[in-house]
């Protein structure tokens, strides 16, 4: 009977170490990856900020933004840091509500940081801003030093029709044209 009861005892020690070794090895380690502040200088959108836009015959478009602080997708064990602003025009009704909202989305990841972008009525979505070469450019009397010019126009149409963005890696959207040839400049 003695024996029987330290089997039974090996057993349950057994049954308890090989338990603890799985729990061990199913522990995996939690991976952040976050926004550094390098990263988070690409948000240049300030909460519900209104940004306002003049073509040449002095009329205006408004556009207003709220901006999401910080949050993490979560994928297992992954954690991904993701900040982003979107951008509506006001009193607008035109076409498809998804073509009404513009975002900038700043997303750090196992691929490293995504910067991406489309703006109110554009035909491009998710536009990688941190990707495209900057330039330096005049545009309505200011030189800007980290311009990013984005061309739709040949994917434009009646929805659509936001034609080109000169996009500021400091300022954010400078300039726009639309399908009728009007340039849009940002307001001071």
């Amino acid at each position: 009977m003695k024996h029987f009861q330290r089997v039974k005892h090996v057993t349950w020690v057994a049954a308890l170490i090989a338990l603890m070794a799985i729990s061990a090895s199913s522990c995996k380690k939690v991976t952040y990856y976050k926004l550094s502040d390098e990263d988070m200088s690409w948000l240049v959108y300030n909460d519900h900020e209104t940004i306002k836009y003049r073509n040449a015959s002095g009329v205006q478009h408004t556009f207003h933004v709220t901006v999401r602080l910080k949050g993490y997708d979560q994928d297992g064990n992954k954690y991904k840091e993701r900040t982003y602003a979107t951008i509506s025009l006001e009193g607008d009704t035109i076409g498809y509500a998804a073509d009404r909202k513009g975002l900038l989305d700043i997303f750090k990841s196992e691929n490293g940081l995504l910067v991406s972008f489309t703006w109110p009525h554009f035909p491009i979505t998710s536009y990688p801003l941190n990707a495209a070469s900057q330039q330096i450019m005049s545009l309505g009397g200011i030189t800007y030093l980290d311009i990013i010019e984005i061309d739709g126009s040949l994917l434009s149409d009646q929805y659509r029709y936001v034609t080109k963005i000169w996009y500021s890696k400091s300022e954010g959207v400078v300039q726009y044209e639309d399908i009728n040839g009007d340039t849009w400049n940002k307001s001071l």
